[in-house]
């Protein structure tokens, strides 16, 4: 819907997202909570490569707040810090971010800076 509105008109400079969900998406479904992580970046991904292709500059994906980390179990926030990685590993290798110039930023808390591989995100946030 949002995608015929803004087709042939005036895009935003800025969108802004907040992932929510994934954990009520995988229950519906009785999937285990890792599937509808997976879903959900799924989603994401897909998202960046419609903003990629419209036009849209600045991305803001709000995704696993602090709060969240702390309701979740160890193996859930594992989980979904592999999928981190893992993502920014995708991106880190797109030929099409590379071509676009795309950079990648992280605002996240100290809480999840020793878990997350830097050098993966150095890679995306250059471009190279």
């Amino acid at each position: 819907m949002l995608r015929s509105q803004i087709k042939d008109g005036e895009k935003p400079g800025h969108i802004a997202v907040i992932v929510d969900g994934n954990r009520r998406w995988a229950d519906r479904r009785s999937a285990p909570h890792s599937q509808g992580h997976e879903s959900g970046a799924d989603k994401i991904e897909e998202l960046l490569r419609w903003c990629l292709n419209l036009g849209v500059r600045t991305i803001t994906i709000y995704a696993f707040s602090t709060e969240n980390i702390k309701r979740r179990g160890e193996e859930e926030v594992e989980d979904i810090l592999r999928l981190f990685n893992e993502r920014l590993r995708r991106i880190a290798k797109d030929k099409d971010i590379h071509s676009e110039r795309v950079r990648v930023t992280r605002h996240w808390k100290t809480i999840l800076a020793p878990t997350c591989n830097s050098g993966t995100y150095r890679r995306c946030r250059r471009g190279n």
